[in-house]
């Protein structure tokens, strides 16, 4: 049995609806192969006093991976104190216990938090919230690569 059309047709006359844009993952910054590595991130050495790391896909944060990071950073960085940008743009959560553990990282001058989105941003506002009265390492967030060198004091 069909259903009566009415005078303003039928369902199946009515145009689809218009599609809508999802923004694809973002293009992850040409880097190269990183100059230390573990499963859970990559760090990148810049310059003598200023590194990049960046997490996979997915990633969660825990204070076993700061440490990871940290001995990593610390065998590539001669003479500390040093400069660090880091990508959250790969996290999935940060855990407090990793927060609360890279607050107590030593020989970081300089830290810039980079992300890609609102959820990024989320991410980074936790990280840095949970670092506050911890440490007196300044620290801040961005949208702009170029920007966050910039703040870092760039490649010197």
């Amino acid at each position: 049995m069909q259903a009566p059309a009415d005078d303003h047709g039928s369902i199946l006359d009515a145009a689809p609806p218009p599609e809508i844009a999802v923004a694809g993952p973002r293009e992850a910054p040409e880097r190269g192969t990183p100059d230390w590595n573990s499963a859970s991130a990559g760090v990148w050495k810049h310059s003598h006093d200023l590194v990049e790391v960046s997490f996979g896909s997915g990633c969660v944060l825990e204070a076993d991976i700061v440490n990871e990071v940290a001995h990593g950073v610390g065998g590539l960085m001669e003479n500390p104190p040093v400069r660090v940008l880091i990508d959250v743009s790969g996290l999935a959560r940060v855990e407090p216990a990793a927060a609360a553990k890279f607050r107590k990282v030593e020989g970081v001058s300089r830290l810039a938090l980079i992300g890609y989105g609102p959820a990024d941003q989320v991410l980074a506002r936790f990280f840095m919230t949970s670092m506050a009265g911890g440490t007196n390492v300044p620290i801040d967030y961005f949208q702009d690569r170029a920007a966050a060198f910039e703040y870092l004091g760039g490649y010197v």
